[in-house]
């Protein structure tokens, strides 16, 4: 995690998303104003990349 200079928090993925999941929106590196802001977009990301790798083992 990393503050900004500016104030904003900022998260990147220790691991990248494969290509179908960065496809399907899943972003490795998010930002919000807050710790609450960003774990919400964290989770928003990691539900994305879920839902692409379920489709893809369908």
């Amino acid at each position: 995690m990393i503050l900004s200079d500016e104030g904003r928090l900022w998260a990147s993925r220790g691991v990248p998303f494969t290509q179908a999941q960065f496809d399907a929106g899943a972003e490795r590196t998010v930002d919000a104003d807050s710790l609450e802001e960003l774990r919400a977009e964290v989770d928003r990301q990691e539900a994305a990349a879920s839902r692409a790798a379920g489709q893809a083992a369908s």
